[in-house]
């Protein structure tokens, strides 16, 4: 659903302070001390022990930093974010070279998770499928002839060096 939507998860941190339970609350934006127009839906939320679900927040044409404010029952704030405009721009939880991520941004993400995208990354070969239009077969067999998915890894991150447009295929 989060990638039909074209959505972006940004994690913030939670409240200082306990919320009760049961009780009602809204979110509110504002930018520049200021409210301004979005669409939130559903419109109050009810604090449940259950999993949370997620609340949407549109913003039409948001291009500058705003802020989220939860509101309760008081009409109070106990909560309060500010949202940069580049969280929703590049923290898409489904990147997709079609949604615009910046190369600057993919070439960082790959080089700051470098180790753990070595050691964690157990589907080696999908990822080298998508990216033999870029690579050829002969760095194409390089890999998947890698003893472990370890040695796989490496030989791609070797290939990353052939341009921002593989680096970004391979985010």
């Amino acid at each position: 659903m989060e990638k039909e939507k074209n959505t972006v998860k940004i994690p913030k941190p939670g409240p200082e302070t306990s919320l009760p339970m049961k009780s009602w609350y809204k979110i509110e934006t504002k930018k520049e001390n200021e409210y301004f127009f979005s669409t939130i839906k559903p419109e109050r939320l009810k604090l449940r022990y259950r999993p949370v679900k997620y609340s949407e927040v549109y913003i039409k044409n948001a291009q500058d930093d705003f802020e989220l404010h939860l509101i309760n029952e008081e009409n109070k704030s106990v909560w309060d974010a500010e949202i940069h405009a580049e969280e929703y721009e590049k923290r898409s939880s489904f990147p997709d070279t079609r949604r615009g991520i910046s190369k600057q941004y993919a070439v960082w993400f790959l080089s700051k998770h470098r180790e753990a995208l070595i050691q964690r990354v157990s589907l080696v070969n999908p990822i080298a499928d998508d990216l033999f239009p870029l690579i050829g077969r002969e760095k194409y067999n390089v890999i998947r002839k890698g003893p472990t998915t370890e040695e796989q890894m490496r030989n791609i991150y070797s290939f990353l060096e052939g341009g921002h447009e593989i680096q970004e295929r391979f985010y």
